[in-house]
């Protein structure tokens, strides 16, 4: 049960900060998209 529930808060963990990630780019690209964003 261990091993689930440990998997369960990594995959949750992940989705929370490829979100975060996700909602960080998209302000710097509304900041300011001359390039400075590696394409």
């Amino acid at each position: 049960m261990a091993d689930t529930s440990g998997l369960y808060y990594s995959l949750v963990s992940k989705q929370i900060l490829a979100s975060k990630i996700r909602s960080s780019s998209e302000s710097v690209e509304d900041t300011g998209n001359t390039g400075n964003v590696s394409q």
